[in-house]
């Protein structure tokens, strides 16, 4: 599969962003520009601002593989509220699984606007793709420094602290509303931005204290593109942009009949991309009166308080741990002169808890090598740290271009430095890699030790088949044979009590072809998320069922 990475985020920044000696014209200058803008936008007398319509959204960080977009859902009955001094909003929308060669919800076609493929054939990649069934009621408020989401109807108000485990959920929501045509314009004239025009249409300035927001102003002064960039322990500072198109008048604004919205475009996927959002909107009212209550903070809300980030382990067999404590697990493998650890979750912070943790379990042993099973963001988040700690990522072979373009060739770390950022700033730290095909061999002839009796074996198995899993298309499988542990990742949870299904789940189903093909003796089962259940459960389950008849077994490699 072809991978073209063209556009390195530090070009794309530099396109964008200001740079010393371009500012064109000075301050008046640049103010003057704005407040013609806002007069004829009509934000110069806006204070609330209610729209609706329909299109898609995306689960942003969890495509398919590298090489596509992020995996779309139709958005439909879309509505939003802002109150703009505030700083608050509630996003309203309910979300369901596309019907593929239609459009989704209100727009009139398919594809991205921009020439982005926002529907790939048949319904795959993470965020509940295979899973998902009945349209979900989705709610996404902020109000000030709170974020909160409300998912189904009747459902408790949850306070979001992170987005995708770095940018803070509270600035993030904020900065969407500066992102909006009319939020750009008050936030760039209000008192302390310090607005600057670079390249003669494009403003800058700083906002929340800390974020480079731009926006590109038409030759008819509307807003037509508008830019930040927040912090993301997979792609570094990550690309945020909302671009508007087909401006109507409704009473004394302007507003976009189109906003397509991309995060994490730091390169060129395919004929893919990184829409993170699209709507067509369809009505629009301005200084709209909103309901007490809409926007209120609701008490568990402003009573919550972040979850800690802990490491917590318990014994799996000898020498093998599973670390949990907050997020995704980790599984600790100890060889006879080094340690692996199966996963990286989260983020930076995760990591470096794991790595005191694995420091405490196994005193002396270096952490040679992190098992990766797949490029979703919530299971890469965390690689960063053990490449600071000096060990090879071992994925499957189609991963390893987009992680080192991505997360260490040509990204920027300003926002949010990890301790690899760090280390990289007074030192050369390039990642290793060990890129798995469909099978490879762990053990302790890696660091020159011989396989005597009693030494560890770790397999690592890619999930094939044909066709493959719809979650992702390179996740592997990790199998310690001695113990009949099976290691997965957002394939096989424990099953639910009762009677077998007629159609058992299909991680399950490709986990047990992947079983029977190789004739693995798994005795125990270790889901990334969730508890370890026993072997008799899964098949309890699954049965013989498998979701192709045969494979053939692959080969073996072993470095």
């Amino acid at each position: 599969m072809p991978y073209r990475f063209l556009v390195p985020v530090a070009l794309l920044a530099a396109a964008v962003a200001p740079m010393a000696g371009q500012t064109a014209g000075g301050s008046g200058h640049v103010r003057q520009l704005l407040e013609t803008v806002a007069k004829n936008i009509g934000a110069d007398t806006l204070t609330t601002l209610q729209y609706s319509g329909g299109g898609m959204v995306a689960a942003v960080g969890q495509a398919f593989n590298p090489s596509e977009g992020f995996p779309p859902f139709t958005a439909s009955n879309y509505s939003r509220v802002i109150d703009y001094a505030a700083m608050a909003s509630r996003e309203e929308y309910v979300r369901q699984l596309p019907v593929h060669g239609r459009p989704f919800g209100a727009l009139l076609h398919a594809g991205g606007e921009t020439g982005n493929e926002s529907s790939p054939p048949g319904n795959r990649g993470g965020g509940q793709q295979a899973v998902f069934v009945k349209p979900v009621q989705m709610r996404l408020l902020v109000n000030g420094a709170f974020a909160w989401n409300i998912q189904g109807e009747g459902a408790p108000a949850v306070r979001q602290f992170e987005y995708l485990g770095g940018a803070d959920a509270g600035e993030l929501r904020q900065l969407e509303i500066i992102l909006t045509p009319h939020g750009f314009v008050k936030a760039a004239l209000a008192q302390g931005a310090n607005p600057e025009l670079v390249r003669g249409n494009i403003v800058t300035f700083r906002a929340l204290g800390k974020y480079t927001v731009t926006g590109t102003i038409g030759p008819d002064h509307l807003v037509t593109v508008v830019r930040t960039w927040v912090p993301s322990p997979v792609v570094g500072d990550m690309l945020v942009e909302s671009r508007y198109t087909e401006y109507q008048t409704y009473g004394r604004v302007k507003f976009p009949r189109y906003i397509h919205s991309h995060q994490g475009d730091l390169w060129v996927l395919g004929s893919g991309g990184h829409d993170s959002h699209q709507y067509r909107i369809t009505s629009v009212a301005a200084n709209v009166e909103i309901p007490a209550g809409t926007l209120a903070v609701p008490p568990a809300v402003q009573a919550a308080q972040p979850p800690p980030v802990r490491a917590e382990s318990e014994p799996l067999a000898t020498g093998v741990w599973l670390i949990g404590g907050s997020g995704a697990h980790s599984v600790l493998v100890e060889f006879r002169d080094f340690a692996a650890i199966v996963e990286a979750p989260g983020n930076d912070a995760r990591s470096q808890a794991v790595i005191a943790e694995v420091k405490r379990l196994v005193p002396g042993k270096p952490i040679r090598y992190v098992v990766n099973t797949h490029a979703h963001w919530d299971h890469a988040g965390g690689l960063r740290g053990y490449v600071a700690e000096g060990a090879t990522i071992v994925t499957h072979e189609e991963n390893v271009p987009f992680y080192r373009t991505a997360m260490f060739d040509r990204s920027s770390w300003t926002l949010m430095p990890d301790t690899l950022a760090k280390l990289r700033a007074v030192m050369p730290i390039q990642p290793q890699f060990v890129g798995v095909d469909r099978r490879y061999l762990l053990t302790d002839r890696q660091w020159g030790t011989s396989s005597a009796v009693g030494s560890r074996v770790l397999e690592l198995y890619h999930l094939w088949g044909s066709p493959p899993s719809s979650h992702n298309e390179w996740n592997l499988v990790a199998y310690l044979p001695a113990e009949g542990i099976l290691i997965n990742a957002d394939l096989a949870g424990a099953p639910p009590e009762g009677p077998s299904p007629a159609q058992p789940a299909e991680g399950h189903l490709f986990l047990n072809g992947l079983i029977r093909t190789n004739r693995l003796n798994v005795v125990r089962h270790v889901p990334i998320h969730g508890r370890p259940y026993s072997h008799e459960a899964f098949v309890k389950y699954v049965g013989d069922r498998v979701p192709y008849s045969s494979v053939p077994a692959p080969p073996t490699g072993t470095q």
